[in-house]
Order: C-alpha cells, then sequence, then structure tokens
C-alpha cells in the first residue's frame, strides 16, 4: 500500500528581513491601529517570487474580485501575479487570433445589460443581474466604456 504525500501550502506569506511592524505582536487578536501600520505590514510582506499556485482564487467575496485582480495585475508589473495574469492576457489574444484558423476554438459573445444601481427593494435581493448591478465598480479602464 502506499503513501500518498501531501503537499503543505503556506497560508501567509513570510516577511522580508527589514521589516517594519512594531504593533502586531499578537496573534489572533484584533487592535486599533493607523493606516500606517497597515502599510508597514503590506510593504513588509515578501512577495517577490511567490508561487502562483498560491492565488488561485477558490473561494470570491465579491463578485467583481476576479476581474478587478486581473486588471489591477495586468497593469502593475510589481503586482505578485502580474506574470501570471500577463499569461493569461496572451492566451485569450491567441485565441482570438487564431479561432477562424482553428476552427475547434468555439468563441461566443453575449451581450449582458446590467440593471442601473438602485436601492434594493427587497424583491430583487436574489436576482443575479440586479445584485451585479448594485456591487458594479464604478471605474472602468477606458473612459468610453462602464462594467454594464
Amino acid at each position: 500500500m502506499s503513501e500518498t504525500r501531501k503537499e503543505l501550502y503556506p497560508l501567509l506569506p513570510k516577511m522580508k528581513r527589514t521589516y517594519n511592524v512594531g504593533h502586531f505582536t499578537e496573534g489572533g487578536a484584533w487592535k486599533p491601529c493607523d493606516s500606517g501600520e497597515l502599510q508597514n505590514l503590506s510593504e513588509g510582506l515578501n512577495l517577490e517570487k511567490v508561487d502562483p499556485r498560491f492565488f488561485e482564487v477558490t473561494s470570491v467575496p465579491d463578485m467583481w474580485a476576479r476581474p478587478l485582480l486581473f486588471t489591477m495585475a495586468l497593469y502593475h508589473d510589481s503586482h505578485p501575479v502580474h506574470n501570471l495574469i500577463v499569461g493569461e492576457w496572451r492566451g485569450l489574444l491567441a485565441m482570438l487570433a487564431l479561432r477562424e484558423y482553428r476552427k475547434s476554438i468555439r468563441l461566443t459573445i453575449e451581450d449582458i445589460h446590467l440593471p442601473e444601481a438602485k436601492a434594493s427593494t427587497g424583491n430583487d435581493d436574489r436576482d443575479f443581474l440586479a445584485t451585479l448591478g448594485r456591487l458594479a465598480p464604478a471605474k472602468s479602464i477606458a473612459a468610453d466604456t462602464n462594467w454594464r
């Protein structure tokens, strides 16, 4: 009988050797701090060479999280998953370019119009498109388009 080895993945990144985090001394406790301390914490994380397997989005807290992550990582060279996202972007462009040549690549585009954002009436709480419309990001990468 062979034993299967479980691969372990770190839950949190390591800290840089020169990190400047003073108030986060006790684990598992919520403590008030100013934004400067949170900035020190984020700058102290060692994210230079992070394995992209650790960035697989498996539990999305927001319906717009993945497209926003994609946008941030594509346009910021220092983002931890920039290279991974550039690869995904190149793959999409290749599929678009080769779809006529390779008939096995089937791409379809469907227009979806999200309702304008409005206060919830209670009736539309379970309406997926209405929820998407309420939570749509305000900014878009192109001035002449929006998320709707």
